[in-house]
C-alpha cells in the first residue's frame, strides 16, 4: 500500500479488507514509531525531518510528505539534528485504515 511518497506493506488479509475501495487514509499516533531499523512485522518508513521540537525526555519530529505531515515522537538520546533522513518503524498492529470517502474505520 502507498500514501503519497511512503509505501508499506500490509498482509493480505489486511489487503483483503481494502478490496473495491478507490482511496484509504492511514493513520498511527506519534509515539508508534519506533526510531531505527524495523523489526520484524513492522513497517520501515524514512523521512527527513523538517522540524524538531526537544521536550526534555521526549523529541517531537515533524517531517512533510506528498500526503501530508508525519509526526513522531522519540526519546531524546537521539539527539536528532533538522535537516536529517531518519529510519522509522512501525508496528504493523498500530495501523489504522480508514475509508478516504467516508471517514469511517475500516477494521
Amino acid at each position: 500500500m502507498t500514501a503519497g511518497d511512503i509505501a508499506i506493506e500490509i498482509s493480505d488479509a489486511r489487503a483483503k479488507e481494502l478490496e473495491g475501495r478507490t482511496s484509504v487514509t492511514i493513520g498511527f499516533r506519534p509515539e508508534h514509531l519506533e526510531f531505527g531499523k524495523a523489526e520484524k512485522g513492522s513497517a520501515q518508513i524514512e523521512l527527513t525531518a523538517d522540524v524538531v521540537e526537544y521536550l526534555g525526555a521526549q523529541e517531537l519530529l515533524h517531517f512533510s510528505t506528498k500526503s501530508g505531515d508525519v509526526l513522531a515522537l522519540i526519546g531524546s538520546e537521539h539527539k536528532t539534528p533538522r535537516g536529517t533522513k531518519v529510519q522509522l518503524g512501525l508496528s504493523l498492529e498500530k495501523l489504522h485504515l480508514f475509508d478516504s470517502a467516508t471517514g469511517a474505520a475500516i477494521r
